[in-house]
């Protein structure tokens, strides 16, 4: 594309969100994710693209500056305001190395382009509570938790290549279109007394998955990985998986691993090569 006509788009594009009196002044990542939606490009808000960088890696985020930072509002107000979302491209808004500093809330709401957020910190719960969105990858990102009950992805959903997720990440009666990949994720969840929420890691009961459902190579759960009810049209594959969830006295939640009562799988269900599940 010529570079003239992207620099128009964005400045028009900058010129509407600082009409929003709640955005007020955009960071140099804020900047850099609205010029890389005009082209269907990725926002590179670190140092490097490299995914080995340490500055990349979202453990590390307390040393990245404020000019890595994209407000879960100005997310939001690209998604679903008819004044913003036409000027996205359709391969999405796509994110590197961000850390996004509030919840980025997107329950109930119709998004006509996919989302990607790589080796990104999230500050914030992420919801998508019955929301229709094309694709969604977290690949590499941490988030604090996600809750989707209900939510339609036309394709897949990637939770993968060292994703973590330190509350739970809630899945159940979702539909997604394509694959469910959590190869390499880590979702850490353990019961707690005093903490109601606690004990499911990964809750996808009566989730609609067309392909394939990876727990694998690396991955490991911390607390109950739930499938009941789950129709699965692929393989649901498990190998080399770790799966956490001892009996502890006096906690209900405890001593069930991986629950797939109730549950289809059209393919093979794999528990092998390494798997393991206390």
């Amino acid at each position: 594309m010529p570079s003239e006509w992207i620099e128009k788009r964005f400045d028009e594009l900058k010129k509407l969100a600082l009409t929003e009196e709640r955005f007020g002044q955009l960071s140099k990542a804020e900047n850099k994710m609205l010029r890389a939606a005009i082209t269907g490009g990725t926002a590179w808000c670190g140092p490097s693209a490299n995914d080995s960088d340490p500055l990349n890696n979202p453990s590390s985020q307390q040393e990245w500056g404020d000019d890595r930072n994209i407000r879960g509002e100005l997310l939001r107000w690209l998604c679903v305001d008819n004044s913003a979302e036409t000027w996205v491209d359709p391969r999405g808004i796509q994110v590197h190395g961000a850390h996004i500093s509030s919840v980025l809330n997107l329950n109930y709401a119709s998004v006509r382009f996919p989302l990607g957020f790589y080796r990104c910190r999230f500050s914030g719960e992420i919801f998508l509570v019955s929301t229709s969105l094309p694709a969604l990858s977290l690949s590499g990102s941490a988030v604090q938790g996600i809750t989707a009950d209900g939510a339609k992805f036309h394709y897949s959903v990637f939770l993968d290549n060292g994703f973590v997720a330190t509350s739970a990440v809630r899945l159940p009666g979702a539909e997604i279109g394509g694959v469910l990949d959590c190869e390499g994720g880590t979702f850490k969840n353990p019961p707690q007394k005093e903490h109601q929420k606690s004990g499911i890691a990964l809750h996808a009961d009566r989730a609609s998955v067309t392909g394939y459902v990876f727990l694998r190579n690396g991955f490991l759960a911390e607390g109950q990985v739930s499938l009941q009810g789950a129709q699965i049209d692929g393989n649901l594959v498990c190998d080399r998986g770790t799966f956490k969830n001892p009996p502890q006295e006096g906690i209900e939640a405890s001593g069930t691993a991986l629950l797939v009562d109730r549950a289809s799988v059209a393919g093979s269900v794999l528990l092998r090569q390494g798997f393991t599940a206390d």
